[in-house]
């Protein structure tokens, strides 16, 4: 009868050395992922409402939105919150550059709204114009 190992004890060691091999190679690869991914510019971009003016006799209202991150965005959408519950919201889709300032005008704004949002194209870079 000849020696060796048995069945069992080979297939353990089979499964443990595979093991072993798909664990370096994954520790290599996430470090090799991580290091060549982009990181997002959403992650630094931000803006602020530097002033507000309104009209109350011709419902008009300048917003003056001043860019404060390093990566340019675009302004999509206020939104007003009135009292009754309505929401009113207005597409902007105006661009703006990384360090500059721009006036956006809004038309037939209602003086009595109690909420007011800026959105960009960034899903979590807004500003209150409350």
């Amino acid at each position: 009868m000849g020696k060796g190992i048995s069945p069992l004890v080979a297939t353990v060691l089979l499964i443990a050395v595979t093991m072993t091999i798909a664990g370096v190679l994954a520790y290599w690869a996430s470090g090799f992922v991580a290091s060549s991914l982009p990181t997002s510019s959403c992650a630094v971009a931000r803006f602020t409402i530097q002033s507000k003016s309104y009209d109350i006799l011709d419902q008009k209202m300048v917003l003056f939105i001043q860019n404060n991150g390093p990566v340019d965005l675009v302004i999509t959408n206020i939104t007003f919150g009135y009292a009754d519950g309505t929401i009113d919201t207005r597409n902007i889709s105006e661009r703006l550059p990384s360090a500059s300032l721009k006036s956006v005008v809004l038309e037939n704004v209602t003086s009595n709204y109690i909420l007011c949002s800026i959105y960009s194209d960034c899903p979590n870079v807004y500003a209150s114009c409350a």
